[in-house]
C-alpha cells in the first residue's frame, strides 16, 4: 500500500528532515492486515540541483522511499470535476473558483491510497484525489499575522480561508498539543477530526559531540526564520542592553540560505542603532541541517527567538547538541522544555530588559556542559503511526 508525503512549495530544510523521519517510520510499519507501506515523497522544487539535494536528504533516512517532482498547480473547479471523475460526491467545492492539484506529471499521486500533506495554508485548497490528512506544525500567523502578509487585504488570507475549507473536510494531525485549540477555533476544524501524534524529531539520536578544544562555549547561535516571527527588534534591543552591561557571549546569527537574511522584512523598520548592531553580528548561512549541526556542537548555547509556531524544532536541535537554550516563553516552548527537561531560560516575548537578563543567565550557564538526552526505548512504528494504520487507512479503503 502506497502513502504519499506532500511537501509545501515553500518547504524548509526542517520540512525535509521531518519528511525523511516520517518516511523512515512509515516504511517500517505494517497495516492491521500485515501489509507493508510504500512511501512516495512529493518534493516541490523546480531547481534540479536543489531537488537532488532534497532527495538525498530524505533517502538518507528512508532508502526505500521514492521521491518525485511535485508541482502544486491551480485548476479551475469546473475543469477539475471533468478531469477527475472519482471525486467524493460529498466533497464541497461550492464557491471555489480554483483548486490546487499536486502534479507529478504522471500519476498525480493517485497511485497512493493516502496523502499526508505537510500543511501550509498558503498552498490553498488542495483537491483530495485520494483521502488526505493534513499535518499542521502550528498556525503562528494567528499570533503574528505580519509574518505572512502586510495587511488584512493581502490575497494570502483568501487562500488561507479556502485551504481551511478543505481541512475541515479531512483529518488534521499535529505533534503540538497547543495547536489543537487553533485548529478548532481559528481554522474551524471539528475536534473529532484532529489527532495528536508523536513528533518523529523527538526520537532522533544525539549529535556526535565535538572535542572540547574545538568547542567555544561562549558562542550563542541565534537561529532566525527570516520573518516577523523572529521578534527581531525586541531581541536586538535586549542584546544591545546586555552588551552595554558587559555581556561577553559571542552571538552568531544562523539562517537557512534560501531565507535570504539581507531581505529580512523586519530590517526596514529597525532603528538605525539596532540595524547597525544587526550588521555587526557574525552571520552564518547554512544549506543543509548537517552544516547547522556542525555549528551547534561547536557552540555553547542556542537562541530561538521565534514567538509562535515552529513545533519546537530548534529546542530539540539544542537538546541533541547538548546546548543551553534561550527562547521566548509561550505554551509550546514551556511544555516542551518541562517535558524534555531542557536546560532552558525562557523570557517574556517583546521585553528587551527581560531578554538582556536572560542573556546574562545563559552566559553564566555557558561554561557548564549539558547532559545529552538518554536513549529512548524505540516505539514500534505500528504504534507510533497508529492514527494512520487504523483510522485513516480504514477510512481510505471505505471511501
Amino acid at each position: 500500500m502506497k502513502i504519499a508525503l506532500l511537501l509545501p512549495a515553500a518547504y524548509s530544510l526542517r520540512d525535509l528532515r521531518r519528511a525523511g523521519e516520517l518516511a523512515a517510520g512509515l516504511a517500517d510499519a505494517r497495516t492491521q492486515r500485515g501489509e507493508a507501506l510504500e512511501v512516495t515523497v512529493g518534493l516541490a522544487e523546480r531547481d534540479e540541483e536543489r531537488w537532488r539535494r532534497g532527495e538525498r536528504t530524505i533517502r538518507s533516512r528512508a532508502p526505500a522511499a521514492v521521491v518525485r517532482h511535485l508541482e502544486w498547480t491551480s485548476v479551475p473547479v469546473d475543469n477539475a470535476r471533468r478531469m477527475f471523475h472519482q471525486l467524493d460526491p460529498a466533497l464541497d467545492l461550492e464557491g471555489l473558483s480554483e483548486v490546487i492539484v499536486p502534479r507529478d506529471w504522471g500519476w498525480n499521486f493517485q497511485d497512493c491510497a493516502l496523502w499526508i500533506s505537510l500543511a501550509d495554508p498558503a498552498t490553498g485548497p488542495v483537491l483530495p484525489l485520494r483521502r488526505i490528512v493534513y499535518y499542521s506544525l502550528g498556525l503562528p500567523e494567528r499570533y503574528v499575522p505580519q509574518m505572512v502578509a502586510a495587511s488584512i487585504h493581502d490575497p494570502y488570507w483568501a487562500r488561507q480561508a479556502e485551504a481551511f475549507r478543505m481541512w475541515r473536510q479531512a483529518e488534521v494531525v499535529t505533534s503540538d498539543p497547543t495547536t489543537i485549540a487553533d485548529l478548532v477555533s481559528y481554522a474551524g476544524v471539528r475536534s473529532e477530526r484532529t489527532e495528536i501524534i508523536p513528533d518523529v524529531l523527538e526520537s532522533m539520536a544525539p549529535l556526535t559531540q565535538a572535542d572540547e578544544q574545538d568547542r567555544n562555549r561562549q558562542v550563542l547561535v541565534w537561529t532566525l526564520r527570516g520573518s516577523s516571527v523572529d521578534d527581531l527588534e525586541a531581541c536586538l534591543a535586549g542584546l544591545q542592553i546586555y552588551r552595554r552591561e558587559g555581556g561577553l557571549l559571542d552571538v552568531v546569527i544562523a539562517e537557512e540560505a534560501r531565507a535570504d537574511a539581507a531581505a529580512h522584512p523586519s530590517l526596514a523598520s529597525l532603528p538605525a542603532d539596532l540595524l547597525r548592531l544587526y550588521g555587526e553580528l557574525r552571520h552564518v548561512t547554512y544549506r543543509s541541517l548537517d552544516e547547522l549541526d556542525r555549528l551547534l556542537v561547536r557552540s555553547g548555547g542556542l537562541w530561538s527567538s521565534q514567538i509562535a509556531g515552529g513545533a519546537g524544532e530548534h529546542l530539540l536541535e539544542a537538546e541533541r547538541a547538548g546546548l543551553h537554550v534561550l527562547a521566548p516563553s509561550f505554551p509550546l516552548n514551556r511544555q516542551l522544555a518541562e517535558r524534555r527537561g531542557l536546560s532552558a531560560r525562557l523570557y517574556a516575548p517583546g521585553e528587551a530588559l527581560g531578554i538582556a537578563d536572560a542573556l546574562k543567565e545563559v552566559e553564566q550557564l555557558a561554561s557548564t556542559p549539558v547532559p545529552l538526552p538518554a536513549p529512548q526505548d524505540e516505539v514500534p512504528s505500528s504504534e507510533k503511526f497508529g492514527f494512520l494504520l487504523d483510522r485513516l487507512l480504514a477510512n481510505a479503503r471505505a471511501s
